[in-house]
């Protein structure tokens, strides 16, 4: 999401790169993927201790929701769980140098996932995403920082918007790329959606 629009719902410096990613996708019936990295691997193997560091702290149960759609299955999002039908749970294991910036500012990772999360609450019609940046390494008082990010109606509604619009161009390209023989059926990639919400 925060490839097509900013915080401020102004469409972002990368959005093009993103369609050209897209097309190409389509273009080459593959999956472009980007290098794992090391932080990137380490919150996946770290993801079920940080869950039920969460479900410790808070007494709540959740699950894992899998990846959400939107009405038109044009977009979506993939959050890591759901708490209530309302509520939706990210979860972090960033950097030690990170962790401590979440811990330091008011806003913490609310403010730089803030767009993911809106995108998450625009698919799953969620309320709510807590976030939780979690670092085992650090002292016990300091190993978690908490955060809620509350709908944004207005802002959902830009991103509505935008998300709309570039999926428009995006289908738009794609049926100029096929008159020119750029792309067959066969080439096309398994997914049938435009936009995923990358991790």
């Amino acid at each position: 999401f925060d490839r097509i629009v900013t915080p401020k719902g102004a469409i972002s410096a990368s959005r093009d790169g993103y369609l050209n990613t897209l097309l190409a996708e389509r273009m080459s019936g593959r999956v472009l993927q980007g290098p794992t990295l090391a932080l990137m691997q380490r919150g996946k193997d770290m993801e079920a201790e940080a869950v039920a560091f969460y479900e410790f702290l808070t007494n709540a149960d959740t699950t894992p929701i899998g990846f959400v759609l939107s009405d038109d299955r044009r977009y979506g999002a993939s959050p890591d769980r759901i708490i209530s039908p309302t509520e939706l749970l990210e979860i972090k294991v960033p950097s030690w140098a990170t962790h401590v910036a979440y811990l330091r500012s008011q806003t913490g990772a609310g403010s730089e996932y803030y767009i993911q999360a809106q995108g998450q609450m625009l698919v799953a019609d969620a309320a709510k995403v807590h976030i939780i940046s979690y670092c085992p390494d650090m002292p016990e008082k300091a190993m978690r920082a908490l955060y809620t990010v509350k709908r944004d109606e207005a802002f959902i509604a830009k991103l509505k918007a935008a998300l709309v619009q570039f999926c428009d161009e995006l289908d738009e390209e794609t049926e100029k790329a096929r008159q020119r023989g750029w792309i067959t059926d066969a080439e096309q990639p398994e997914h049938e959606f435009g936009i995923t919400m990358e991790e």
